[in-house]
Order: structure tokens, then C-alpha cells, then sequence
């Protein structure tokens, strides 16, 4: 949970060098308690005190937006279409080539493809260097989330980003499925990375929340 002031979740510098590839897809369960100003879920950044890259967010205007910064304009997107509803949980994800400038990322909210909208038409080209994992805001420290995450799941791929069964696993299990570049459940207060990164994040100021979304673990006998 992140109280929208100065609330954090890093890992060290460079600690996860497989999400630095050309295919990208991040998901997590969120919710977003606070007021509409930018706020940010996961942004892969260079380093601490480095520079962004790829920003999974909310925008201003309560929608669920994805920025990917280039060598000349950042390429913004968003859903315009749907609002998000503050205090209600949604599972967000995005996947993104950026083998091409003139690419758009594909948006996910509760499993399915939504309409994306380019609010600024990226130029140059998209920078590398995203290995580095921070939570909550961006390198800068500001766009704080207020709100809680959980189920985390991060892939850097090399040949393909998630497909829609995917997405749809990340959804109810938590994960699409094993050899995630980062994985972290958050349902507990481990912050170590299950991905074959090993990531550990460090909080400051971020607490332990009871979150609840309706992920259950493939084998365990439930359904929903």
C-alpha cells in the first residue's frame, strides 16, 4: 500500500538486466485510492538516480496509461474510454515492442484489450536500459501512487510479448505462467523477486494492506 507521499518500492541498480528487451508485458492487480493526479504503478527505470523508460500509470484523468520514453518524444498512451473508479480493484497490463517507433502497446483491463488512444506520437527512438525496478513513483520520486498493488508479473522477451490467454492467467492466477524475468505476489510482506531476476525490492514508507483480488493458484482446488 502507498499513502501517495514519498512511498516507494526499488530494487537494486540493474538487478533485473531480462526485462531490457525489445518485447515487454507487465501486469499487476491495482487499486487507486486517491485523488486524479498522475500516479504511478511500476516504472523501469536505469538506475536509482537514472532516468525512466517504460511507466505503467494512471493519468491525471483516472484513466490506465502506459509511457515509453525515446530519444526525442516520449510516446504516451492511454484508455480514454473507461475510468478507473477510485477504492476498486482492477488488473492492469500492458504489453509493448519496441522494435519499431511507430509501434502502440497493447492495454488489458480485467483481461481484456481495450481501445488505446496515442496521446503524444513518440519520435527517435525508444530507449534502452530498463533494468531497474521501482514502484510507486517514478526516478524521480514524484507521480506517487495512492493506492495498493499486488501479483506483480514482469517479462522481457527477446522473440514475443503475452497474448491474450496470458494476460487472461495473469488475471486469475497471478501470473501467466513460470520463467517470469520478475515476479512479486505481495500478499504477504516478502519483498523477494520469484522471477529468475531476483530482483528483492526495499520498501520506504510502502506497508503491508489487506488488498483483496480474486487470484487463486492453478492445483488448489477452488474456483470462483
Amino acid at each position: 500500500d502507498f499513502d501517495g507521499t514519498n512511498d516507494n518500492l526499488l530494487s537494486a541498480d540493474n538487478a533485473a538486466t531480462g526485462l531490457d528487451q525489445q518485447f515487454l508485458s507487465m501486469a499487476c492487480w491495482a487499486r487507486r485510492d486517491g485523488a486524479t493526479l498522475l500516479q504511478v504503478l511500476i516504472d523501469l527505470i536505469t538506475a536509482a538516480a537514472g532516468a525512466n523508460r517504460a511507466i505503467m500509470r494512471y493519468s491525471a484523468g483516472d484513466f490506465f496509461q502506459f509511457a515509453h520514453v525515446t530519444s526525442g518524444t516520449t510516446g504516451i498512451w492511454d484508455e480514454n474510454t473507461a475510468a478507473i473508479t477510485q477504492g476498486v480493484a482492477y488488473h492492469l497490463a500492458v504489453t509493448f515492442d519496441r522494435g519499431n517507433i511507430n509501434n502502440d502497446p497493447v492495454l488489458y483491463i480485467n483481461g481484456a484489450s481495450v481501445t488505446v488512444h496515442e496521446d503524444t506520437t513518440p519520435t527517435g527512438a525508444f530507449a534502452t536500459g530498463a533494468d531497474t525496478i521501482k514502484m510507486g513513483e517514478n526516478v524521480a520520486g514524484t507521480n506517487d501512487l495512492d493506492g495498493a498493488i499486488q501479483h506483480a508479473a514482469l517479462q522481457g522477451s527477446a522473440t514475443a510479448v503475452w497474448d491474450a490467454a496470458a494476460v487472461n492467467r495473469a488475471k486469475w492466477w497471478g501470473r501467466p505462467h513460470g520463467g517470469l524475468t520478475s515476479y512479486f505476489p505481495f500478499v504477504t510482506n516478502k519483498l523477494t523477486d520469484e522471477g529468475s531476476a531476483g530482483a528483492t525490492l526495499t520498501a520506504s514508507g510502502s506497508t503491508v494492506a489487506s488488498f483483496v483480488t480474486p487470484v487463486v493458484r492453478p492445483g488448489m482446488d477452488l474456483g470462483w
